[in-house]
């Protein structure tokens, strides 16, 4: 009908305007800048082992301490409202106070091997929520308010590793009686979050199937390199140490088992996420 051609043709010309033919685009240099923290941190990350006696001033410090069990909440609420913000001062804000958060004030575990490939993997980790921050096609997309609370939800749930490691250490639990209780909350997260981006892609009639692709793989970006960091930097512990049978020491069944069932999850979020958001998406154009 002639309702429905206006309607599709309205979103396909707002998506054109944000792609950058009705208005100009993005200033990159602006989220140059925001990456600049990220730098200085890493830096500092590299000077700190050499002064033992200022990383231990800083881990006994109490905000420090509070500050690492909260980083589930900090973290994911940062990169909610970088996503939510209105232009890219205020997104390059958001995206500087995540930074010393998302690099732990440059505190790093001193028995981190010195392994290329192990450090590629442990720094994927920690940039990932700032990628998240700048991540072009999230900020356009942002529109839709369910895409950064399923982002900040997303981040909130993989750094809420560090609040279990905490109630672990103080001895108020033990995280494998835990571990399913936190999978199966995974997977409820990744699929909002697959049916927050794919539900606000199939809202983009008119679009061709490689622009669909190309901008799917730019919203999973950070994403991806969240959990192919942590993935990676376990994995790649293991064969460092080549590859021993359980239990051996430092064994972390929690972090064994988590690999294949969290790679699991996000298959399964994906497809039960994709296969909603298109039967809501042919029923919105139907409508």
């Amino acid at each position: 009908s002639i309702q429905k051609s206006l309607e599709i043709s309205k979103v396909s010309g707002n998506l054109g305007d944000r792609l950058g033919q009705g208005q100009a685009p993005r200033a990159p240099k602006r989220r140059m800048i925001g990456y600049i923290p990220a730098l200085i941190f890493l830096g500092i990350a590299q000077y700190l082992p050499q002064r033992p006696d200022v990383r231990k001033r800083i881990t006994k410090n109490r905000l420090w301490k509070a500050q690492f069990f909260l980083h589930p909440v900090i973290i994911g609420g940062l990169v909610s409202a970088a996503l939510s913000s209105e232009g890219d001062s205020l997104t390059a804000f958001y995206a500087m106070c995540l930074t010393p958060f998302a690099f732990n004030f440059a505190v790093e575990p001193w028995d981190l091997p010195t392994d290329s490939v192990f450090k590629m993997f442990f720094y994927f980790h920690h940039i990932a929520p700032i990628v998240a921050c700048f991540n072009p096609k999230v900020r356009q997309d942002s529109l839709n308010f369910t895409v950064p609370v399923a982002h900040g939800l997303l981040f909130g749930h993989v750094w809420f590793l560090h609040t279990m490691g905490n109630l672990e250490h103080w001895g108020w639990i033990k995280k494998m009686d835990w571990f399913w209780a936190y999978e199966l909350t995974g997977f409820f997260v990744h699929t909002f979050w697959f049916w927050a981006v794919f539900f606000s892609q199939n809202m983009y009639a008119g679009i061709s199937t490689s622009s669909y692709i190309f901008s799917a793989f730019r919203l999973l970006l950070p994403v991806l390199l969240q959990y192919i960091g942590r993935w990676g930097l376990y994995l790649r512990l293991l064969q460092l140490a080549g590859w021993p049978e359980p239990p051996y020491v430092g064994y972390d069944e929690f972090e064994t088992k988590k690999t294949a069932v969290e790679a699991g999850s996000l298959v399964l979020g994906a497809a039960l996420a994709g296969s909603g958001a298109h039967f809501f998406g042919s029923s919105y154009l139907q409508a």
